[in-house]
């Protein structure tokens, strides 16, 4: 799921960037794709690291959606897919991140 978000965060600051010239877009973009592919390789890679890669994965999830949720979530629109997929994915590394500790 992070590796999926990462290129859905790239593609969306560069299309933020190409529609009104954003240049916090492709900024944002690109800085929350980076988190998610670290936390994508960190997960996949690493065992001993897997769960900051799940901790990763949230923290950048919960940034995407505080951006584009706010008047977009639940609206079938670009934005409210990415933001509701933000969402899931969020949830899905926070229940793996409390697994991988013990928690739950």
């Amino acid at each position: 799921p992070s590796l999926l978000m990462a290129g859905l965060s790239v593609a969306g600051g560069i299309a933020g960037f190409m529609k009104s010239g954003s240049r916090a877009s492709l900024a944002g973009g690109g800085a929350v794709g980076t988190m998610f592919g670290i936390s994508a390789y960190m997960i996949n890679k690493n065992d001993d690291m897997a769960h900051l890669g799940y901790d990763l994965g949230y923290l950048s999830s919960m940034i995407l959606v505080g951006k584009l949720a706010p008047g977009n979530l639940g609206k079938l629109s670009v934005r409210g897919g990415v933001a509701g997929a933000a969402l899931a994915v969020g949830i899905y590394n926070g229940m793996k991140s409390f697994e991988s500790k013990g928690i739950i």
